[in-house]
């Protein structure tokens, strides 16, 4: 990671300092979703190349818990994004007032 520290009107070096550990983090986060993309087609495509799909026709229950399990995996991430995402505005938002 790359910091750059930039001293403000006041003297304060907060600021890119901060902006530079957030983009560090959004970087993390970004990285953590294609892998978990990647993760996902390496399996479907080991499922259709070993012949798995054969035995998820005769447990349609396996194929439906895998697309939960993918579809709460999304919401969970989705929603720790947005979380992260809201917090950081608050601070910034409390930075700016001080």
């Amino acid at each position: 990671a790359v910091a750059v520290v930039d001293r403000g009107v006041d003297g304060d070096d907060r600021g890119s300092l901060g902006q530079a550990e957030a983009f560090d983090d959004r970087c993390v986060e970004a990285l953590a979703v294609v892998a978990g993309i990647v993760l996902v087609n390496l399996f479907w495509a080991s499922c259709a190349i070993l012949g798995v799909g054969i035995v998820f026709a005769a447990f349609p229950w396996l194929a439906f818990a895998v697309k939960v399990a993918g579809a709460a995996y999304l919401l969970w991430f989705g929603g720790r994004l947005i979380f992260k995402a809201s917090r950081g505005k608050h601070e910034q938002a409390v930075q700016a007032a001080n």
